[in-house]
């Protein structure tokens, strides 16, 4: 898969890259969020288009309202390896920066069709993007329809009657109910500890991921001592457990 941050794509030529494309935090990749990125890839494959996604370094919320925002649900550097494996070609990054927040979402349309064919974008009916969240999915269509550009606006994804989004499932996850996370993301809610992983424990404020309530709870560890089941502990401090070696990763069981 193809990563280019924003900087490198206004620096590509049009004429060199065509685009079925899609856009958003994707905080988690949940079910929603995929049924997106299939309906990209199913246009690339008949339209002769490279399958991209647009998406941020950071979450917008955490830098304009971080004391409101308790943590990604997937780190970037995991999002980029599920992006892949869910057949992305090219993965445009975004760092939010105060100049980007104030573009008008118009202009930012203008800018994706300077330096890419785009064929066709996917989004949601509650997308909303640029200054004050001036362009919404009805807007951004009637901008890109003129331009040749087939534009799809997909419906929320139910789960058990109730909508698929990040912030449930951030909710779900801070209150300890992986049951329910799980049924909206589609996959075991994972802790990722890059850089060798940690010994007996990671601090809260060395976290970027949500963590649930004070609790201990069931969990399967991935380290430098192999896979195998225990528990860990959840207070005000952080999060504490007891295993052979440095941990990679903990999985909510």
């Amino acid at each position: 898969m193809r990563i280019l941050s924003w900087e490198e794509f206004l620096r590509l030529e049009k004429k060199d890259n065509t685009a079925a494309m899609t856009i958003g935090v994707f905080d988690g990749l949940h079910a929603g969020h995929q049924r997106l990125i299939e309906r990209v890839r199913e246009f690339s494959k008949s339209g002769g288009a490279q399958a991209w996604l647009i998406t941020f370094r950071e979450n917008p919320k955490k830098i304009l309202r971080p004391a409101f925002y308790c943590g990604d649900i997937l780190p970037l550097r995991n999002k980029l390896e599920k992006l892949e494996s869910f057949g992305i070609h090219t993965a445009v990054i975004i760092d939010f920066s105060a100049g980007l927040s104030k573009l008008k979402g118009i202009d930012f349309m203008s800018l994706l069709c300077g330096h890419c064919m785009l064929s066709y974008l996917a989004i949601g009916e509650d997308f909303h993007f640029g200054w004050r969240m001036d362009t919404n999915a009805g807007k951004a269509r009637e901008f890109l329809v003129p331009l040749g550009v087939k534009v799809e606006i997909l419906p929320p994804v139910y789960h058990g009657g109730s909508r698929i989004s990040s912030t449930r499932i951030r909710d779900f996850i801070s209150g300890g109910d992986f049951r329910a996370a799980v049924s909206m993301l589609g996959y075991p809610y994972r802790i990722f500890f890059h850089d060798g992983g940690k010994k007996d424990g990671a601090a809260r404020t060395a976290l970027t991921q949500v963590i649930p309530k004070a609790g201990r709870y069931p969990v399967f560890f991935e380290g430098t001592a192999g896979g195998r089941n225990g528990f860990a502990d959840v207070d005000a401090d952080g999060i504490s457990w007891h295993y052979d070696g440095n941990v990679d990763a903990i999985t909510f069981v």
